[in-house]
């Protein structure tokens, strides 16, 4: 994002797109350009959308158990070896929600928001926690030798696993709760719920909690812990299971519930000057970027998302952290010779490249140099973004160069650098760049 040095200066005479001033247009709905030919620029104003609410990335519980049918097949065997009674239980995913549920279904310590509890039965993850309300089990208890079923008990699990991109220790915070049950289900019986994660992690000693006097009505809170030991050229990828069973006086259980949380753990030990962390690599970072802090910088992006084939940083086409050791290539190849300050227009000019020159959709990176770019004038006048063209946009341009006031050229520099670290975001990783008032 810094400026380029260059001994030669000339007024901007590239032909420039005349537009209305003050007219207030959507980027969305912007007019076709064409080609015109004063020398002086005209300031357009632009309009940007409004910006979303948060909302966390979900998945429905991965690997999920149903012992039923393996039961209800080997009843007769069952009864021929003495057991009268058996149980099985089925993991039971609940419904997503759109309000959210009662205060006492919430999770016991929800570490970031009320997001956590806006749907049941559905993990819900940001970089740094996963957490589900309402993940549902059903017991069900069999006469061995009338096949007849005698009661069923509905349990519920909220989970909450926390993560830090400073430390790689592994935090989860769970409760179990026993709803409902009917019949020869509804007899106090022991608790055994465990929580483990797949190599290389390893689980504390505490890690299984067992409580002996479980009845309807209780809930039993569990706290489980996990490390990992990455090292400095790779990361660490894992994940956590569980296990859930129920011991009931003269009923067997044949099989425990078992599921996993679906969304992959990452640790790594890889950024410089910093301990060991670790994320949920598959939510995808936003860099918020607003105009009245970042002025023409955060339009200069603004333009860019519009313009540039493929609509790069958004969404559809977020951009992904290169090699840190390509980024002043990639900066040279775009702010080359033929960006011409004009330090009389723009105080402080320096060329702020788009896509950034730290990430792999960089022009430099796919061998473009800056007279393939769109080149514009983004401002900020009376609380609103400008642009002024350069160079005519045609839709097949895959890089932008913004004549920006070298501070805020810094400045966004400084936001990108702190994403990359804040988050922990690795050589690929996908993030997407969001302009707000």
């Amino acid at each position: 994002m810094r400026a380029r040095p260059l001994k030669r200066r000339s007024p901007f005479v590239l032909a420039v797109l005349t537009l209305a001033i003050g007219a207030c247009l959507s980027l969305t709905g912007a007019a076709p350009v064409s080609a015109a030919t004063p020398a002086s620029f005209a300031q357009t104003a632009l309009k940007l959308p409004p910006q979303p609410a948060f909302q966390p990335d979900s998945a429905q519980p991965g690997q999920t158990s149903d012992s039923c049918p393996a039961v209800r097949a080997g009843l007769r065997q069952y009864a021929a070896h003495g057991i009268t009674k058996v149980s099985c239980l089925t993991v039971t995913p609940g419904p997503a929600q759109t309000t959210p549920p009662q205060p006492g279904a919430r999770l016991i310590k929800p570490a970031v928001g009320s997001w956590c509890g806006s749907q049941t039965g559905i993990w819900l993850y940001s970089r740094t926690e996963n957490c589900i309300v309402g993940f549902k089990l059903v017991e069900t208890v069999f006469d061995a030798n009338t096949g007849a079923q005698l009661g069923t008990a509905n349990i519920s699990v909220n989970q909450d696993v926390i993560l830090s991109t400073t430390s790689n220790v592994i935090n989860e915070n769970d409760s179990v709760t026993w709803v409902s049950a009917t019949g020869r289900a509804d007899v106090p019986g022991t608790l055994i719920y465990s929580g483990a994660c797949t190599a290389p992690c390893t689980y504390s000693s505490f890690s299984n909690k067992v409580v002996d006097s479980f009845y309807v009505g209780k809930t039993v809170n569990a706290q489980f812990q996990y490390s990992d030991s990455p090292g400095a050229t790779s990361p660490d990828t894992f994940s956590t299971f569980y296990t859930l069973a129920t011991e009931t006086p003269g009923v067997a259980l044949i099989k425990p519930a078992t599921w996993r949380m679906p969304v992959a753990v990452r640790c790594d030990n890889m950024l410089a000057n910093r301990n060991p962390g670790c994320v949920f690599p598959a939510s995808v970072p936003t860099l918020y970027l607003s105009e009245a802090r970042y002025g023409p910088a955060a339009v200069n992006v603004q333009v860019a998302e519009q313009y540039l084939a493929g609509a790069p940083g958004t969404t559809t086409s977020p951009l992904t952290r290169g090699n840190p050791a390509l980024s002043q290539g990639n900066r040279d190849a775009i702010c080359d010779s033929t960006f011409i300050p004009d330090p009389t227009n723009v105080p402080t000019d320096s060329c702020d490249e788009y896509p950034f020159a730290s990430s792999q959709q960089s022009g430099g990176t796919r061998g473009l140099t800056g007279k393939n770019c769109l080149e514009i004038v983004p401002g900020y006048v009376n609380g609103h973004g400008t642009v002024s063209f350069v160079n005519q946009p045609t839709g097949t341009q895959q890089c932008e160069r913004g004549h920006v006031p070298l501070a805020q050229n810094k400045a966004v520099g400084s936001q990108l650098s702190a994403l990359y670290s804040v988050f922990r975001m690795l050589q690929g990783d996908p993030y997407t760049v969001f302009v707000t008032v």
